[in-house]
């Protein structure tokens, strides 16, 4: 997304690499914690207090994140809700003492029999690599209409939508 809408060269504070610009005169800010994934909720919440967002709401942050539970490539955007089971998620949730925050659930399958610690840590074949790229891609190109239309709006288009495979 930072690509496609010519967000300037990412920055670095409170161990959140960011870049801002402005969408529809909406100011947006793309973060990526670079704590360890399960450790993202202090990074995301200081970030967001120097910011002035104390307290977020469901349309004003956006937390994409993968879920195993998810078939590979389908998309689930939500408002609130519990963590799933998603270390990090729960991490942001306990940080923010909140979960009124909107989420994008992108589907990273797990094959049946692996533990998801062995799952997610072991390395991608080439195939594997390229269809997940392709797949990252094709769910960020939802996060503008999330900008500019909502969780609600992205729910009903995308949710249940595959792309691993397109």
């Amino acid at each position: 997304m930072a690509q496609a809408e010519e967000f300037p060269p990412p920055r670095k504070k409170f161990q959140v690499s960011y870049t801002q610009r402005k969408i529809d005169d909406e100011q947006v800010f793309l973060l990526e914690p670079q704590t360890y994934m399960n450790r993202s909720g202090p990074a995301v919440r200081s970030f967001l207090s120097y910011f002035g967002e104390v307290a977020p709401s469901s349309e004003s942050l956006l937390v994409v994140h993968d879920d195993l539970d998810l078939p590979m490539g389908t998309l689930r955007f939500r408002s609130g809700g519990s963590s799933g089971g998603h270390l990090g998620v729960a991490s942001i949730i306990e940080a923010l003492c909140s979960a009124q925050f909107s989420r994008l659930r992108v589907g990273v399958g797990r094959p049946a029999g692996l533990e998801a610690a062995e799952y997610v840590l072991q390395s991608l074949t080439k195939e594997q690599e390229k269809g997940l790229l392709s797949m990252v891609s094709k769910a960020a190109s939802t996060l503008p209409e999330w900008i500019r239309q909502g969780t609600d709006t992205c729910a009903n288009r995308y949710n249940g939508v595959g792309f691993a495979s397109q």
